[in-house]
């Protein structure tokens, strides 16, 4: 079915939902050659114009990739977890991320992400200095997790998705479908999801897009800069994807009670300046940019999980679980079980 599509694409013929779908499996199985994969995702990058939809090309790749990586979704998949997913990689600036993540957890929330080993992110160096290592599926992963409400573990590059997809990823000169698709996915079926996209006509897409795809918990946003965070330097357009309904509006720190700040003070020039960061934010060293930035994503997520009932009420949480060094409890206990 791929090589169809192929030649429909190259006559300027729109594919089916079906044909896109069996189209996909195939790629994402590895039933087709590396070759043929790179040509379909070329031309389906060439051919953006031609589909009434881009969502259905979108939502057809995300079941069939989701299909492909069901065997390692073993892993607590009936649990109410989260996954903080960035579309750019935001190196250089304050790992907000791992951050999140401890607050979360600290909180009872179950956290969890997926770490390429095979790929240097700023996540995975950000772990490292804190000489937290990732697990693999196999490694007393539902006991870790039961634990520390914080799982981050490896993905083998032998899975069929990732095994035919990496190396078009990587020598693919444009960002593609792929660059997209990878970031809806989780190997452990994650019901509540907080990302960023690239422009703010792209909000509201995305938030279709989660409940075309059964993402009924989820919350989209759009800050204007290079962060996929909200912004504490002005306005941050966000849709909330929440029970087949998308609810949209801005925020700016003003709204909150918080200050603004220039986006270069979340800026460091190494790895072990945002370990340092870190720690002094955990310890109560830092209440400035980085204090403000911390508790006002951290609110987000803690209100789109139902954690706190407003995103007022998760400014209150996310504060009080720096302050009271509950976040520096987590992540001494994070350190002893994964180091």
């Amino acid at each position: 079915m791929i090589n169809c599509v192929i030649n429909k694409l190259i006559d300027n013929i729109e594919p089916d939902e079906a044909e896109l779908n069996e189209a996909f499996d195939e790629m994402f199985s590895g039933l087709s050659d590396e070759i043929t994969s790179t040509s379909f995702i070329t031309l389906l990058k060439e051919k953006e114009d031609l589909f009434q939809t881009k969502s259905m090309c979108l939502s057809c790749a995300i079941k069939s990739a989701r299909g492909s990586i069901s065997k390692i979704r073993q892993i607590q998949s009936n649990l109410p977890t989260f996954e903080i997913l960035q579309f750019k990689n935001f190196e250089n600036y304050f790992d907000i991320s791992f951050v999140m993540d401890i607050i979360l957890a600290s909180n009872d929330i179950l956290t969890t992400k997926y770490i390429f080993p095979f790929q240097k992110t700023q996540s995975f160096e950000t772990l490292k200095t804190f000489n937290i290592k990732p697990k693999d599926v196999c490694d007393d992963v539902i006991e870790n997790l039961e634990k520390t409400n914080f799982l981050y573990f490896n993905i083998s590059n032998t899975e069929p998705y990732y095994k035919y997809t990496n190396n078009i990823l990587r020598n693919l000169p444009f960002k593609n479908i792929l660059n997209i698709v990878e970031k809806f996915l989780s190997p452990i079926n994650v019901k509540n999801q907080f990302f960023g996209v690239e422009t703010k006509d792209d909000v509201e897409k995305f938030a279709n897009i989660c409940l075309n795809i059964g993402n009924h918990n989820t919350l989209i946003l759009n800050s204007g800069n290079i962060l996929p965070f909200a912004s504490i330097e002005g306005e941050t357009k966000i849709a909330e994807a929440w029970k087949n309904k998308i609810f949209t509006y801005a925020l700016t720190p003003e709204l909150l009670g918080l200050r603004r700040f220039k986006l270069d003070e979340l800026k460091f020039e190494n790895i072990e300046q945002n370990k340092e960061m870190i720690i002094n934010l955990l310890d109560n060293k830092e209440k400035g940019a980085i204090y403000d930035f911390t508790i006002l994503n951290s609110a987000l997520a803690l209100y789109i999980v139902k954690k706190a009932s407003s995103i007022m009420d998760g400014l209150k949480l996310a504060k009080k679980t720096i302050d009271d060094g509950l976040a520096k409890e987590k992540l001494v206990q994070i350190q002893e079980i994964y180091s």
